[in-house]
């Protein structure tokens, strides 16, 4: 059988989503429904404050926008 990871709602403990052990994979959760994919060996995700990161490691200089 192959390990499989399951996504639980804390709430009520409801199992969302599962899905393989082992790989890569996106999950997202957009106006309440839940989605998955795995990601391709040339696929990296950023968040904004990674991103942001990433950018003054390699020499920018990143100014955020006025409040």
């Amino acid at each position: 059988m192959t390990p499989v990871y399951d996504l639980v709602r804390r709430a009520d403990g409801k199992n969302v989503f599962s899905f393989p052990a082992g790989g890569r994979y996106l999950v997202d959760t957009s106006n309440g429904l839940q989605s998955m994919r795995p990601l391709l060996d040339d696929e990296i995700i950023f968040t904004v404050e990674s991103a942001a990161r990433f950018l003054r490691k390699i020499g920018y200089q990143v100014i955020p926008p006025a409040a």
